[in-house]
């Protein structure tokens, strides 16, 4: 019905990335391709703000609204269903068999058009994702899902350290943040035997996606003698 109405209806953010409990501008566009007396209600977010509209979308001219929206504390970091539980053996661990099959992640927050049209008792009810739309020098106007990240993202600098003479290790650890304004205490999770100095490093960053760099040496446990 949408495409015979030639419907264009897009929900898109002006940033790709928020954290929980931060803010997304987004913003929701309709247009109506087709003469068909159709009437825009309403606009429902999957977080629960409702943006109404009780605009005629009369052919070829956009209705348009701006919104911030709240995402809220709850939500999970986006990523791949089958990877949010440890896996067993030779098998994921899906707690939500509804998602099984699907090729990604539902989107992290849906906008959904309420249409009328002339005659119809129900209205339509069409979801859209939300996601960020930019454009490419090369390859034109792309698009991204909106994704839900950790107020702080820490990479350290090598994966893996060795220790083969016994000898102290730096380690470098890159933060950076997911939303204005973040500062905590960072420190190491260690093995047993091991020690940093410093044990913990406090940080403070002022601008969501700005970084800061954190050092710390690494001592391993004394190596053990033994005598034949």
């Amino acid at each position: 019905i949408a495409a015979c109405a030639g419907l264009f209806l897009e929900a898109t953010a002006a940033d790709h990335v928020v954290a929980p409990g931060g803010s997304a501008t987004v913003t929701a566009v309709a247009m109506n391709r087709s003469t068909a007396a159709l009437k825009l209600e309403e606009v429902r977010y999957s977080n629960g703000v409702t943006v109404p509209a009780q605009q005629a979308l009369n052919h070829g001219q956009a209705w348009q609204a701006e919104r911030p929206l709240i995402i809220p504390q709850s939500a999970s970091a986006s990523g791949p269903y089958w990877l949010a539980e440890a896996p067993d053996k030779g098998a994921y661990t899906v707690a939500d068999q509804k998602l099984i099959g699907l090729p990604e992640n539902p989107a992290a927050l849906r906008a959904q058009f309420v249409i009328s049209a002339a005659g119809q008792a129900e209205p339509l009810i069409l979801e859209r994702p939300v996601s960020y739309k930019w454009t490419d020098p090369v390859a034109g106007e792309r698009t991204r899902a909106l994704e839900v990240t950790p107020a702080v993202m820490l990479t350290p600098e090598s994966p893996v350290l060795m220790f083969p003479d016994g000898q102290p290790r730096p380690l470098r650890v890159l933060l950076k943040a997911g939303k204005d304004k973040v500062a905590g205490t960072a420190q190491l999770e260690l093995p047993s035997g091991f020690a940093s100095e410093p044990a913990s490093i406090a940080f403070s960053i002022d601008k969501k996606g700005a970084e800061q760099e954190l050092k710390f040496l690494l001592r391993p446990p004394a190596l053990s003698k033994t005598s034949s």
